[in-house]
C-alpha cells in the first residue's frame, strides 16, 4: 500500500439508485479502503435490489472528472512479464501459437504438426489455456480490422497483430499511450467517442476489463454497435460478483476495486447492460483466467498487508494455484462461479 495521500482524495457523490433499473440499492459491503492508493477515503458497494436486475456499484459515486486521481500508478497500464526468460518463453510462445491454431484457426495452414502437436499440451494447464484464450479475447481468426478500447500496456494489440489483425486501440493514460506508441502501435489517447469512427469500421471491438470502470456504460456500448461492421463481434470481459472470489473473501475481493470499479456486474445484469445498447444475442462464460492472482491479492487485500503483485512467496503462488484448480473443477457442476466473465456478441 503506497502512503497516504489526502491530495489525491476524490470529489463524489450519494448514488442510492441503479443504473440499469433505478431501483434502490442496498449496501452490500461499506468501508472498503482502495487497495492500491490510500488517500484515507473509504467506499461502500450496494447491490441493486431488484433480484433480476443484480447490478452493483459504488457508492459515493466518483466524480467523472475527478476519478484520473485514481490511476496514477495503474498496474494494467505498464509492461508486467511472466518473471521468466529464455528458453521457457520460447518453449511456451511456440506451443501458444500452436494452441491457437488449433482453438482460433490461426497459420493453420502453415504450421508443421510438430507445431500442432506442442499447441495440444496447452489443453493438460487449465490456468494457462484460460490466459491465452484472455490474451485475444476469444477472437477467431477470418478478420481484418480489429479496436482495442482501453487497451493499457498494449499487450493484446501486439499479440493480435502478430496474429495477422489490422489493430488499432483508444487508451486515456497519456503514459499508456506513449508506451505503445514505443512499440509502433496505433493507439489514440482520449476517451471512444471523441476518435470519431465512422459508421461500420471494425469486425471487432475487445475490451478487457473496461466496462466496470465506465461511467455511463450503456453510451460505450451503443457507440460500439454504430462502428461495428453488420456481424462484427463485440468481446469484453469483467470481474464476476457472483464469483467463488466474491463469495470467498467478501469485501476484500480484488474485483470490487473501488473507486476505480464504477459498476460491478453479475451474468444476469451485464446481459441487461448489453442488450439495452441495442445487441440481441449476449453469450457469457466465466473462466479461471487468473483467479490465482485475483486469490493471492485478494488475501492481501484481508490481511491489510498491501497488494504484493509479482513479488508473492512460493507458499502464496502454491496457495492460488489450488484455488484456480478447485474453481476449474466446481466450474464444471457450476457454470457461474468464475472469477471473470466473457461476454461476447455480434451486431446484427
Amino acid at each position: 500500500m503506497e502512503e497516504r495521500n489526502i491530495n489525491l482524495a476524490i470529489k463524489a457523490a450519494p448514488s442510492p439508485s441503479c443504473y440499469l433499473c433505478g431501483s434502490p440499492g442496498e449496501i452490500l459491503h461499506e468501508g472498503i479502503k482502495d487497495c492500491f492508493l490510500d488517500t484515507g477515503q473509504l467506499w461502500n458497494v450496494r447491490l441493486c435490489s431488484n433480484s433480476s436486475c443484480g447490478l452493483a456499484w459504488v457508492d459515493p459515486l466518483p466524480m467523472e472528472e475527478e476519478i484520473h486521481k485514481a490511476y496514477q500508478s495503474y498496474y494494467t497500464h505498464s509492461d508486467i512479464g511472466l518473471g521468466y526468460g529464455g528458453r521457457i518463453v520460447r518453449l511456451y510462445q511456440y506451443m501458444r501459437i500452436g494452441y491457437l491454431s488449433a482453438k482460433y484457426g490461426y497459420f493453420k495452414d502453415h504450421l508443421s504438426i510438430w507445431r500442432k502437436l506442442a499447441g495440444l499440451a496447452i489443453y493438460l494447464h487449465p490456468g494457462r489455456r484460460a490466459v491465452i484464450d484472455a490474451q485475444i479475447m476469444g477472437v477467431p481468426a477470418g478478420g481484418s480490422r480489429l479496436l482495442e478500447i482501453g487497451c493499457g500496456s498494449g499487450r493484446k494489440l501486439e499479440l493480435l497483430r502478430e496474429l495477422g489483425w489490422e489493430t488499432q486501440g483508444v487508451e486515456q493514460d497519456p503514459n499508456a499511450v506513449a508506451n505503445c506508441v514505443s512499440k509502433n502501435l496505433d493507439v489514440s489517447c482520449g476517451a471512444l467517442k471523441e476518435q470519431n469512427y465512422k459508421d461500420d469500421s471494425f469486425d471487432v471491438v475487445i475490451m478487457s476489463h473496461v466496462i466496470e470502470h465506465l461511467h455511463d456504460p450503456r453510451a460505450t456500448l451503443i457507440e460500439i454497435r454504430r462502428i461495428l461492421k453488420p456481424g462484427g463481434l463485440l468481446s469484453m470481459t469483467a470481474p464476476n460478483i457472483n464469483s467463488l472470489g466474491a463469495r470467498y473473501f467478501g469485501k476484500a475481493w480484488i474485483g470490487w476495486d473501488p473507486p476505480r470499479h464504477i459498476h460491478d456486474f453479475s451474468p444476469v445484469s451485464i446481459t441487461a447492460l448489453v442488450k439495452s445498447a441495442g445487441f440481441s444475442e449476449v453469450n457469457i462464460t466465466t473462466t479461471i483466467n487468473n483467479a490465482n492472482y485475483g486469490y493471492m491479492s485478494s488475501n492481501d487485500i484481508l490481511h491489510d498487508r498491501g497488494i504484493q503483485i509479482m513479488r508473492w512467496p512460493k507458499s502464496e503462488k502454491l496457495a492460488g494455484l489450488i484455488y484456480q484448480l478447485i474453481m476449474w473443477f466446481w466450474l464444471k457442476f457450476k457454470g457461474d462461479i468464475g472469477d471473470e466473465m466473457h461476454v461476447s456478441t455480434r451486431k446484427s
